[in-house]
């Protein structure tokens, strides 16, 4: 455990050390890979553990950071085999698996190449491609980035992942969370979004074998709704995939919409 928070753990395995929040005392075990993000989410323990105490009686809870020593190249691919590697590390098998945007990616390959330990898995705001025709947002982040404008970044970050409406009764606090960044922080912001560039699972789909609950929103600034329609496309001929399309609540519905958690948790719970 680390200093500082009763949830916050850290785990080093083969030279990569994961800093990771544990919290419930269920039987069942919930392994939750977040988004990107310019800063960790870590300081964020105690909002999100509140956020998903629904699942706390019947979980254990796992939330995931991405690596600390981040090598200059890293894809969403890698994310998923750290991540494979901190869970068997861990001990930890039989899992549901939710991931969040970029996080769901990773949950796609993480199902799809070491499906043994997935038992369901929840994808959220994700794609199974980002190309040309889909990765103007990052790329556009990318650059506000490199050109050091982090009050441009902040603001076009919310306004992509929140509804207008939250946008814009937040709009300074977002602006004001630029002063927080790091030159640290942007390195690391700018590799991982660039770890998403090219990212392509499309073909493996077919390897998952657990029930999908996936997870989209039609008014998605990010990435849109067609990721989760091709994701349930794809897995239509398994019988173990559904869709649930949101409208009005944004790229981060996983955040804004008000049954978003009480949906995941009876995907879970249904059939254990």
């Amino acid at each position: 455990m680390t200093a500082g928070n009763r949830y916050l753990y850290r785990v080093s395995v083969n030279g990569i050390t994961n800093d990771y929040l544990k919290f419930g005392q269920g039987a069942n075990v919930l392994v939750i890979l977040p988004g990107l993000s310019v800063q960790s989410v870590m300081p964020l323990a105690d909002s999100i553990v509140k956020s998903y105490d629904i699942f706390a009686s019947d979980f254990t809870v796992y939330l995931f950071d991405r690596r600390k020593n981040l090598p200059a190249d890293y894809s969403i691919y890698d994310i998923a085999e750290d991540t494979y590697n901190v869970l068997k590390a861990l001990d930890l098998e039989n899992i549901c698996l939710f991931g969040a945007s970029q996080g769901g990616m990773a949950a796609m390959v993480l199902a799809s190449r070491h499906g043994d330990i997935v038992k369901k898995a929840v994808f959220g705001s994700a794609s199974p491609y980002i190309d040309l025709g889909n990765d103007g947002v990052v790329r556009s982040w990318i650059s506000l980035a490199q050109k050091g404008d982090w009050v441009s970044l902040a603001l076009d970050f919310a306004a992509k992942l929140y509804p207008r409406d939250v946008f814009e009764n937040y709009r300074e606090v977002f602006a004001a969370s630029a002063q927080q960044y790091t030159q640290e922080d942007i390195r690391r912001f700018i590799t991982l979004a660039k770890g998403t560039l090219g990212f392509d699972i499309r073909s493996e789909l077919n390897k998952i074998k657990c029930p999908v609950l996936a997870l989209g929103s039609r008014d998605d600034n990010v990435l849109g709704q067609e990721g989760t329609l091709e994701t349930s496309r794809l897995l239509a001929n398994t019988d173990n995939c559904e869709a649930y399309i949101y409208d009005g609540f944004g790229h981060a519905s996983f955040d804004t919409a008000p049954d978003y958690k009480e949906r995941m948790y009876h995907f879970f719970m249904k059939n254990p």
